[in-house]
């Protein structure tokens, strides 16, 4: 009887335990797994977060560096000591806000290629959702910097281009000094659009005895020799920082007859530099801006938009 009952616990050893080992594993495998898709998604959830972060840092970035209008006018009227907080050195000098949109993430996100799988990998399929998932900064700041695009054109109904230009005029005289910066309109101002500037120190020479401004031809003339004499007559040479010329110039041409008995205006579009000036034209249609504006703002209400005329994506960034 021992022997039969010790060869019958062998018998059921050799049967039984890879059974059991098996189903251990088995067990295991299941458990591990659990694991790995646990701890992977996991990670896939902070990836998120972490794209959530940045573009939260950066839309508050864009939100406090390109000032509202309302913002500027508020600095103006009440004096504040954040007036004229921008210098010809500082980066954002002359970055303009044109409104509200979206952007991309300015950030990089590796992202695997897709694999075959004789099966179908959940986890793969999550990766490559969150990969697909749009980065994107949503109302934000949408602007143009006249330093870094010296030559560039608005066109659209008059309203509406007129609109972005005093948008970007009140900027101006927010947020930069008048002693580092000054600008010049040339325009027929009809319906005295152009009033309000009368006084703004801007518009006028350190000697207070010359007016940035030209609605006639004889006024448009005399401008001309100015800019000659200023700023044409500026080395064609690449800025750096020891060298760019102060005052900085920004030219509104708004009238297109005006502007081509203004010699001067031609003489800077040959330039390649930005001897610290800025050309900004403006016209109903595109066809009346100069060929040399690459940069262009579309103004069209919450459908506006700005994009590179030389770029064969035609990718744009529209703003409302």
């Amino acid at each position: 009887l021992p022997s039969i009952i010790m060869a019958f616990s062998m018998l059921a050893g050799t049967i039984l335990w890879p059974m059991l080992t098996k189903r251990y594993e088995k067990k295991q495998k299941v458990i591990a797994e659990k694991k790995r898709q646990t701890a992977y998604l996991k990670y896939l959830d902070e990836v998120r977060d972490e794209i959530r972060r940045k573009c939260k840092e950066q839309s508050d970035i864009l939100s406090e560096n390109l000032v509202a209008p309302d913002e500027c006018i508020s600095r103006i009227y009440y004096e504040k000591t954040n007036l004229w907080e921008r210098a010809i050195n500082h980066k954002d000098f002359l970055q303009m806000r044109l409104g509200l949109g979206d952007l991309p993430l300015d950030v990089e996100v590796d992202c695997a290629e897709k694999k075959f799988t004789m099966e179908e990998d959940n986890l793969q399929n999550a990766m490559l959702s969150l990969g697909n998932e749009p980065k994107v900064l949503q109302l934000v700041p949408i602007s143009i910097s006249l330093r870094d695009y010296f030559v560039s054109g608005i066109y659209g109904k008059p309203d509406e281009k007129d609109g972005i230009i005093k948008n970007m005029i009140l900027q101006m005289i927010a947020l930069h000094s008048y002693d580092e910066l000054k600008i010049m309109i040339i325009d027929d101002n009809e319906d005295d659009k152009w009033d309000f500037i009368k006084f703004i120190p801007h518009f006028w020479d350190n000697e207070k005895q010359i007016r940035f401004f030209a609605t006639t031809l004889d006024e448009v003339k005399e401008l001309s020799v100015f800019i000659e004499k200023n700023i044409v007559s500026r080395e064609d040479i690449e800025n750096r920082d020891d060298n760019a010329p102060i005052p900085y110039y920004v030219i509104i041409v708004n009238d297109k007859r005006l502007a081509e008995k203004c010699e001067a205006l031609d003489m800077l579009l040959k330039f390649r530099n930005n001897r610290s000036f800025s050309l900004v034209y403006s016209a109903v249609e595109i066809k009346d801006l100069p060929k040399e504006t690459k940069t262009v703002v579309f103004a069209n209400g919450n459908e506006s938009c700005i994009f590179n005329r030389d770029d064969p994506t035609g990718k744009s960034a529209t703003f409302a």
